[in-house]
């Protein structure tokens, strides 16, 4: 595999404040799940709490932590006001796939 080592950056990512930038990030998710409603809603809410468990990886911390940022961020790589629904699919993949990667952490 090519490319810089990430030891250096796993370590920086043990030592970020995931209760601080959980707290942010709440501000925004709250707004986004009021307006995208229930189901849509409970993925997004059950990846957040598991953010915020002391014992989640900071390995899965990262990734609900970028796909919670992704889905609320109102750019996309697949932009639902150009393509619609097909828009909507990119959020869901992400979704989907962070939610399998961190299911053993979901009780």
């Amino acid at each position: 595999m090519s490319g810089k080592p990430v030891d250096k950056l796993f370590g920086r990512v043990k030592r970020v404040d995931w209760k601080r930038l959980g707290n942010s990030l709440w501000e925004k998710l709250k707004s986004f799940c009021i307006r995208a409603g229930r189901t849509a809603a409970k993925p997004l809410l059950t990846l957040y709490y598991l953010l915020m468990t002391p014992g989640t990886t900071p390995k899965d911390k990262v990734l609900i932590y970028g796909s919670l940022i992704y889905i609320i961020l109102p750019r996309d790589l697949v932009p639902r006001k150009v393509l619609g629904m097909i828009g909507v699919f990119d959020d869901a993949a992400i979704l989907a796939f962070v939610l399998r990667k961190v299911k053993e952490n979901i009780t």
